[in-house]
């Protein structure tokens, strides 16, 4: 973790999905990619039912459709912007 910079979101208490707490709580960390491979492999089957489909959203496709687990997704992902095209 101490190779991709500090936190700067922690959160506790996980984001319920089917009445279950799959993680105790939530870390950010900026880090900024050029592309990155959706991979499922290793999901176990509970994990795997949850998933409806998955695609790349930008922080205003966020902020429009309102329906994020997390809340305040957007802000968090405008700051995290900042922070990697900081110089």
């Amino acid at each position: 973790m101490d190779d991709l910079g500090a936190p700067f979101l922690p959160r506790s208490g996980g984001v319920l999905v089917a009445g279950l707490s799959p993680t105790p709580g939530q870390v950010f960390v900026a880090v900024g990619v050029l592309c990155v491979d959706v991979n499922l492999d290793g999901l176990d089957g509970w994990e795997r039912r949850t998933i409806e489909g998955y695609r790349w959203w930008t922080a205003e496709e966020l902020e429009a459709d309102g329906g994020t687990a997390t809340s305040g997704l957007p802000d968090l992902m405008h700051s995290a912007i900042q922070r990697v095209q900081a110089p």
